[in-house]
């Protein structure tokens, strides 16, 4: 209907409002809508048109293309007075602007627009924008980084100027909480509260922080801004995390999880299971800090998927149009070129003086292309055999790698199988001294046997349980990871690697003791010896160097 009346702004509006539609009809409606704009000079078409190109690459993550078509709006919105417009699309471009002087600056010239408009909703909104602007001098990078850098550390100049930024940016958002009393905004009421709940958040004052997170999140429920509720619910979890109240970040985290789960919001699933993952790993609960950090990397790599699938797609989109402009335009040109038929007749005879000129160059760059064609062929030849030696080169490197696994884990299975020796032997020589004692019961000396055959067994089970340990580590995982640390680290010996599978067992320090008869004290040491020689960074457990180096094995294609 709109399109049939010419209502271009109009028609606008609705591709702005509706990201359902089709990336492919929504953009070439915009650039038919431009182009009947300056066919037409509707110069507050053409502001307009060029301000909503501007948001369907903003959307799309193309933000080269998003400034360009914003700052086009703007030109043409102030050189023909429409202020709404110009405000929006300066607005719009501050998003876009990395440097925080410039976004003040751009935020303030809005303001001036949208008053001269008389807009109060897209007025409350700048105040909003400027304000969160004023914040990110304290909070841009993390709340939890910076709150550690400036409450901890020693005073700053940010510290210093701490008090005048936050009542910078309380005037903006107090301005656009009354200009929203009577405009009742159930977004800008959201946004309000989720700044003013960062700010609480930041000062450690987490019970108002929690409560005004809890209204954003009412707010944004009734305005449909998913997004919102996520990150409110994921704000309220890190304060749980900060007050070690574990059950209730991982509440809110699993709630925030499941929503953009549902929702496709990739960025906010990766962040949110990243957070999961802290909590199990503060819990020591790794099986499922270990399932979480696997559907963290599932989502980063959707993510990454669906931004480069993103971005190709619009890509695509514009080479189509052009594609088809071209065509447009070739046609244009044959019809032009009809017009110059009596001209090309004229130019026949210097055509024909030419011709054989042409012909002799044609055949000097024919015999320069064969040329270089021997010459591309004589190097791709010796790029292949090249190539043909590096693979020989690589199967003999694996057929070494092969042997020294072999022989690594054949020096595992005999172990075991000296200790199994071991223990069938003590069995048939504890069975020979039971039946001597069963059959002697009054011989002299028989508490001494029976003494000794109590020690005996004491170190058959202890033998026992080194085998079940063994077995444990024969499994296919752990023998090349202990392979590569033998490999990997100089100085590594056979008590380091026995010391580091019981350790990658999560045994203690008393229970290595008794393995290895030595004190706990003893294997201190040896562990601290141990973390030296595999550069074990200060603050990192071995069942942390584990996980690393299985992941760089697999990553390596070793195993």
């Amino acid at each position: 209907m709109l399109s049939k009346a010419n209502d271009i702004i109009g028609v606008n509006k609705l591709i702005n409002m509706n990201h359902s539609l089709e990336p492919e009809y929504a953009l070439k409606t915009l650039r038919q809508n431009l182009e009947t704009a300056l066919s037409k000079d509707d110069h507050e078409a053409i502001a307009y048109t060029y301000l909503s190109l501007g948001n369907f690459w903003l959307i799309r993550g193309n933000n080269v293309k998003a400034y360009e078509n914003f700052y086009q709006s703007e030109k043409n919105s102030i050189a023909f007075n429409f202020p709404l417009i110009t405000g929006l699309a300066i607005m719009n471009r501050s998003i876009l602007e990395s440097d925080n002087e410039v976004k003040i600056v751009l935020l303030r010239q809005a303001i001036g627009y949208f008053s001269q408009g008389n807009d109060p909703v897209n007025l409350a909104k700048a105040h909003l924008n400027l304000g969160q602007a004023f914040s990110s001098y304290i909070l841009r990078d993390s709340l939890q980084t910076l709150q550690g850098e400036i409450r901890n550390g020693p005073e700053t100049e940010i510290g210093v100027r701490k008090e005048a930024i936050r009542d910078s940016a309380f005037r903006h958002y107090v301005i656009a909480e009354t200009l929203n009393d009577s405009l009742s905004h159930p977004e800008i009421t959201a946004s309000v509260y989720v700044h003013y709940a960062e700010w609480h958040h930041f000062e450690n004052d987490f019970d108002s922080a929690i409560r005004y997170y809890q209204l954003a999140s009412d707010f944004f429920g009734k305005s449909g801004q998913l997004k919102g509720q996520i990150y409110c619910q994921k704000q309220t979890a890190m304060i749980s995390l900060v007050r070690l109240e574990y059950d209730n970040a991982l509440e809110q985290l699993e709630k925030g999880a499941s929503l953009a789960e549902k929702f496709g919001f990739n960025d906010y699933v990766a962040e949110i299971y990243q957070l999961i993952v802290r909590v199990y790993d503060s819990l020591e609960n790794y099986q499922k800090a270990f399932e979480s950090q696997k559907k963290y990397m599932d989502a980063y790599v959707q993510l990454s998927r669906t931004i480069s699938q993103d971005k190709i797609h619009a890509l695509n989109l514009e080479y189509a149009l052009l594609e088809q402009n071209t065509i447009i335009e070739v046609f244009h040109n044959k019809k032009r070129s009809n017009r110059l038929i009596i001209i090309f007749s004229i130019a026949l005879a210097v055509f024909a003086i030419v011709i054989s000129y042409l012909m002799f160059v044609n055949k000097k760059r024919k015999i320069d292309f064969i040329t270089k064609e021997v010459e591309k062929s004589k190097k791709l030849n010796e790029l292949q055999k090249k190539l043909i030696e590096s693979n020989q080169k690589k199967q003999e490197l694996r057929a070494e790698l092969y042997q020294e696994k072999t022989r690594f884990q054949s020096e595992r299975i005999m172990m075991i199988a000296n200790q199994m020796n071991k223990l069938e032997s003590f069995l048939q020589s504890f069975g020979n001294e039971m039946k001597s004692v069963v059959e002697k019961p009054r011989e002299e000396g028989l508490i001494e046997k029976v003494n000794a055959l109590k020690i005996s067994l004491a170190q058959s089970i202890h033998d026992q349980t080194n085998i079940k340990e063994f077995v444990a580590l024969s499994n296919e995982t752990n023998q090349d990871f202990l392979f590569y640390v033998e490999q990997k680290y100089t100085g590594i010996t056979k008590d380091d690697l026995k010391l580091l599978s019981y350790l990658i067992l999560n045994m203690d320090s008393k229970e290595i003791a008794s393995h290895f008869s030595i004190s706990a004290e003893s294997v201190h040491k040896k562990r601290y010896r141990l973390r030296q020689k595999l550069q074990i960074e200060a603050g990192k457990s071995f069942a942390d160097f584990y996980k690393e180096t299985l992941a760089r094995i697999v990553g390596s294609g070793l195993v």
